[in-house]
């Protein structure tokens, strides 16, 4: 398990995180998922909530899995920033860059979907060059926005990047990447 994210909603605090079953995460890709517990005792105690994202979900997409979680808030609105990584038919199959779902009901771990079962992307953002995508926002970040991270191997020894794009999570109804 890796990767944690945070939010507090009504006083519970909500912990997502990668959950694979291998020993170094890769691999096994159709057990792979984005976990969701939750603590109103201050983190004294956990329960598991759900499973936010799965292969099935990514494969939507055309990926493999979701990682690198992310919950944040927007107008009062919770979302996941989602990066899908293990693309099926593109020549990057790293981190592809960010997603954001909206999560419709977190005491449930319930994403917005369509009528389709598909989740539904608020806004999307891709990496300029490489792989990238891990990304983080916070509202109140107003002249940084979305911080966003690539990897750009051939740059060494600067091959890590973090860039704050200026976009504010947008909340886009029914928008597709």
């Amino acid at each position: 398990n890796t990767e944690p994210a945070t939010i507090v909603d009504n006083g519970v605090i909500y912990l997502a995180m990668d959950a694979a079953t291998t020993d170094t995460g890769l691999g096994d890709w159709e057990n792979y998922r984005v976990i969701l517990f939750a603590s109103d005792d201050h983190g004294e105690s956990w329960r598991y909530v759900g499973t936010l994202l799965d292969h099935l979900d990514a494969k939507t997409f055309g990926y493999r899995v979701f990682t690198g979680i992310s919950l944040v808030r927007q107008q009062g609105r919770i979302f996941a920033l989602a990066t899908p990584s293990g693309a099926f038919r593109k020549k990057n199959k790293g981190h592809d860059g960010t997603m954001a779902i909206e999560i419709e009901d977190i005491s449930r771990a319930k994403v917005r979907r369509d009528t389709a079962n598909k989740p539904l992307v608020a806004m999307r953002i891709l990496p300029e060059n490489g792989s990238g995508g891990l990304a983080d926002y916070d509202v109140q970040n107003t002249a940084g926005g979305v911080v966003f991270s690539e990897i750009h191997l051939l740059k060494f020894p600067r091959v890590f990047r973090l860039y704050q794009t200026g976009d504010k999570v947008d909340i886009v109804d029914g928008a597709e990447p």
